[in-house]
């Protein structure tokens, strides 16, 4: 009895020693980086932009208007400064 654990435990090992070894495991430094504009995409946290395009699986940039000037807005009271900071209204 002792012997049949014994031996259920060297294949156990042996097993798990095999399966460790033909595991795909990639190293951090080597782990693939994000896709740049362009690249093929199936996911969007593939990309660096994470914006998949899923009809033609490419990464594409940010939209047109993503960044947003900041505007002015002029009151009649000089006093009050008023700016539109994307899509903030902030008085200054």
């Amino acid at each position: 009895m002792v012997m049949l654990k014994t031996l259920s435990l060297i294949f156990l090992y042996l097993l798990g020693l095999i399966l460790i070894q033909t595991t795909d495991a990639v190293p951090i430094d080597e782990a693939p980086q994000c896709v740049p504009r362009g690249g093929y995409c199936q996911h969007q946290w593939e990309c660096c932009s994470k914006r998949c395009l899923s009809y033609s699986y490419r990464c594409v940039g940010e939209p047109a208007g993503h960044h947003i000037k900041d505007i002015e807005i002029q009151t009649k009271n000089p006093n009050v400064k008023l700016k539109l900071k994307g899509p903030f209204l902030v008085s200054e």
